[in-house]
């Protein structure tokens, strides 16, 4: 990226994730999904569900907690077989992330 453009952003937001601007994932998002998710072929979760359970998993002041589309970028750094995708679901239209499952706390 643009050093200038990552000034800016710097300024704008603080400094800049290091592990994320490196391709790697935020250490809450590996987290995330090394303690709460499995990844494999056959598996899918709607996004807005796993989202909404990072959310409540990270730390308030995790930016990638803000915002939905850094999570996703994150999250495909974090197990890179998962895609995003649009399916039809009890006759509608659901995003979902395939390639990975949550595993809820029982």
């Amino acid at each position: 990226m643009n050093a200038v453009i990552l000034g800016a952003l710097a300024s704008y937001f603080g400094e800049p994730d290091t592990a994320h601007a490196s391709g790697q994932a935020p250490a809450s998002v590996a987290s995330f999904v090394s303690d709460l998710c499995e990844c494999g072929p056959g598996y899918e979760v709607p996004s807005r569900v796993l989202y909404e359970a990072y959310r409540a998993y990270a730390p308030a002041d995790d930016l990638a907690a803000q915002h939905a589309s850094v999570f996703g970028a994150a999250l495909r750094s974090a197990c890179p077989l998962i895609t995003s995708v649009r399916a039809r679901r009890d006759g509608r239209l659901t995003y979902l992330y395939r390639g990975i499952r949550y595993l809820p706390v029982t």
